[in-house]
C-alpha cells in the first residue's frame, strides 16, 4: 500500500482587512475560535499536510504566536 502523499499548506494573511471595515477577520470569533483557528485547525487535522505556513505582519505574528488555540504540536 502507497503512503500517504505529503504537502505544506501556506495560509496568506497578511491583509489589513480593508473590505471588513478595518476587524481583523482572521481573529473574528466562530463558536469561541478565531476564523484563523479554525483554519489551522483543518489544515492540522488533515494527515497529508506536513506543515502549515502563515504569512503575515512582524505585529501581526506576535498576536497569532500568543494565540492559546494554536495545535500544541505545531512549530510557530
Amino acid at each position: 500500500m502507497a503512503g500517504v502523499a505529503s504537502a505544506d499548506a501556506i495560509v496568506v494573511a497578511a491583509g489589513s482587512s480593508a473590505r471588513m471595515g478595518g476587524a481583523d477577520k482572521l481573529l473574528i470569533s466562530i463558536d469561541g475560535r478565531p476564523l484563523l483557528g479554525h483554519t489551522i485547525a483543518a489544515l492540522a487535522s488533515a494527515p497529508e499536510v506536513a506543515s502549515i505556513v502563515v504569512v503575515t505582519t512582524a505585529d501581526r505574528r506576535r498576536v497569532l504566536e500568543a494565540g492559546p488555540w494554536l495545535p500544541s504540536d505545531r512549530a510557530v
